[in-house]
């Protein structure tokens, strides 16, 4: 079971780089310019995008407010399913949870609409 969540956890990290660098190339920005609005380095971005590097979930919800999108719309099509089947037990939901609501604090004020965007979309998507 834990070897299937990891490889759902690099599907959705693999789907996330995907995503960011195809809308950086859509924008029109390098990876130096989209830093510069995120506040991280270019080369940050580059590694992210190659997959040697996975952001923070503060870091993926600053870089999805620097190419311009909410949360809902960047994290829509990303899929969930081996999460959704992990989170379904409740133990390991009610863990979740506290960890969300431990880095719920510490985020930025407006990070904190994205977040919750995130967490209507998880709701959809495990039926709960």
């Amino acid at each position: 079971m834990r070897g299937e969540q990891k490889t759902g956890e690099q599907s959705q990290h693999m789907q996330f780089r995907n995503k960011l660098y195809n809308i950086r190339k859509n924008l029109g920005l390098s990876q130096q310019q989209l830093g510069l609005k995120a506040g991280v380095s270019g080369a940050t971005i580059s590694r992210i995008e190659q997959g040697t590097q996975i952001p923070s979930f503060e870091l993926a919800l600053t870089l999805v407010d620097a190419v311009g999108l909410s949360g809902s719309d960047f994290f829509a099509d990303i899929t969930t399913d081996n999460v959704g089947a992990d989170l379904r037990s409740e133990d390991k939901l009610e863990a979740k949870l506290a960890e969300m609501d431990m880095y719920y604090a510490r985020l930025a004020p407006v990070n904190k609409k994205v977040f919750k965007d995130i967490v209507d979309i998880m709701k959809i998507r495990l039926q709960i």
